[in-house]
């Protein structure tokens, strides 16, 4: 209801003037990033992330979200700026950021991308299944490739297109791989090997039975349940 609606504005409104408010937002502003992946301080990339996010056409929810997040993504470089003769870094600050971050919101939506933001992200096929496995399949990807990219456009300008494009490559990969994970497996039919011995079916044509039948119902043609798989079997003996 518009009502509902309203609250729920009027709150991120409110958690969003808080974190601007805060001593730790401030200290942005005067931690200095001499690397090469930025040109300005802390506060100001926020800032330009934002700035950026606000030129994509995206749903309220979904734009409160990822302000919230990048108001919020590396508030906790200021704790752990170490300097060394290569420059400054922020070793662990996406676990800081999210520490300081439980101060305003409890949302794991928000947190969690808070947490994952600069995860490194390598095209490789089981490097992508392993961070799958880790985040689980339902972890809000698609949320975490628009800070991503809202982050990278507050970035070194020099940097932004290369980085931009190893996203996009990215990101096609990763959906080629979430796609076929969240596929039904050879485990997750309604029938095993065993019940196919139980009818009489042996050595190789208990695979060629089991993946002639998961194609069937990957594609729907058949219901993964026993009684309909059974039924089809028995057309083969």
């Amino acid at each position: 209801s518009y009502n509902n609606k309203k609250k729920g504005y009027d709150f991120m409104e409110t958690m969003i003037k808080k974190i601007k408010e805060s001593e730790e937002f401030k200290k942005m502003f005067e931690c200095e990033q001499n690397n090469k992946n930025h040109f300005t301080d802390v506060g100001h990339h926020t800032m330009e992330s934002v700035k950026y996010l606000n030129t994509m056409e995206l749903d309220e929810e979904t734009r409160e979200k990822i302000e919230t997040v990048l108001l919020l993504h590396d508030i906790g470089k200021p704790e752990v700026k170490t300097t060394d003769d290569k420059g400054d870094h922020f070793y662990g600050h996406p676990q800081v950021s999210r520490k300081i971050a439980e101060k305003f919101t409890n949302d794991e939506i928000i947190l969690n991308l808070i947490q994952h933001h600069d995860d490194e992200l390598i095209s490789e096929e089981k490097i992508i299944k392993r961070y799958i496995n880790k985040l689980g399949k339902d972890f809000p990807y698609k949320l975490l490739w628009l800070v991503k990219k809202c982050d990278i456009m507050g970035q070194h300008p020099t940097l932004r297109e290369e980085k931009l494009n190893q996203l996009t490559e990215y990101i096609i990969d990763f959906g080629e791989v979430l796609k076929e994970m969240k596929q039904i497996q050879l485990k997750d039919l309604a029938i095993n090997g065993q019940d196919l011995i139980s009818i009489g079916i042996k050595g190789k044509e208990i695979g060629n039975l089991l993946n002639g039948i998961l194609k069937k119902v990957r594609i729907g043609t058949l219901k993964n349940e026993k009684k309909d798989i059974m039924k089809e079997v028995k057309k083969y003996i």
